[in-house]
Formats: structure tokens, sequence, C-alpha cells
């Protein structure tokens, strides 16, 4: 299955070498995607259980729920899941992509496919003190951005 996946980042970076270009395409099996959302809910769950009723907490399990069945959706269709810039779904496949459990990545830039194996992680960070945030980035072995992830903010 293929995830065309934007990189979640602040649109001030799109000129930046944060930048990841707009064909890039990463083929990651919707299952393990499928999977790690499982995980989430069944978390929001417990913890659901555990605290007084709060609003934040119900609206993060209908958007799992949401997306769960949407990548559902994509799996019996056998469709691309297009990720844009839907922030809930980076956070859960941001950790997918870093742990390299994907198939392989079109890199637009190179016009070729890149595997796990060939891929290179960066930290990245701007800012200094109270008004710092960074990530991790991904690239081609031509250094060419196929992933980038904005983790922390100070």
């Amino acid at each position: 299955m293929m995830l065309n996946l934007a990189s979640f980042m602040p649109l001030e970076y799109a000129t930046s070498e944060f930048a990841v270009g707009n064909g890039a395409m990463i083929y990651i099996e919707l299952a393990i995607v499928n999977a790690r959302l499982k995980e989430y809910i069944e978390a929001l769950q417990r913890d659901k259980n555990r605290l007084p009723c709060d609003t934040n907490s119900f609206d993060a399990l209908k958007s799992a729920l949401d997306r769960k069945r949407t990548v559902e959706e994509c799996i019996e269709s056998m469709t691309a899941l297009h990720l844009g810039r839907d922030e809930f779904l980076s956070e859960v496949v941001a950790p997918l992509m870093f742990d390299l459990k994907f198939e392989k990545i079109y890199c637009d830039q190179c016009d070729g496919i890149v595997t796990p194996k060939d891929i290179i992680v960066f930290d990245w960070g701007i800012g200094t003190g109270l008004s710092a945030h960074g990530g991790r980035r991904l690239a081609c072995p031509r250094m060419h951005t196929v992933y980038c992830c904005m983790e922390w903010l100070s």
C-alpha cells in the first residue's frame, strides 16, 4: 500500500532544507499503520477509564477511531492513503518512519526509489532557548529530504 505523506512541518520551511517534494511517496504497509492506531486507541481507552470526563481525551479517541476507519477502508479498497497535513496521522506515523518501518520511499527530486537501508536520519533544530523547535528528517543518499517531522518545541 502507498502512503502519500507530506511532511508535517510549518509552512515557513517550504523552501528550506527541510522541504519535502510534493511528489515524495512512502510505501508502507497500511496494516502496520492500522496496528499502531489500534495501540493508540487502546491506550486512550485505558486513560479514559482512569480520568474524569475530559473533552480532550474523548476528542482524541474519536479522531483515532475515525482515522482507523479511513485506514481500514484504504486497506479494503487497495487504495493509497493520502496523509497530507493531517497532524493526528502524522503523529501516529512518525515513529514508524523514524524506526524505518516502511518498504521504500520515492524521492521525486532524484526520480528514484530509496530503501530503508539507504536512508539517512538527521536531527534538526532551529532557534535558541525558549523559541527553539526541532525534530528529525529522513534524507535519500543525495541528501534530499523525503520525510520531516517537528517533534519538539521549547
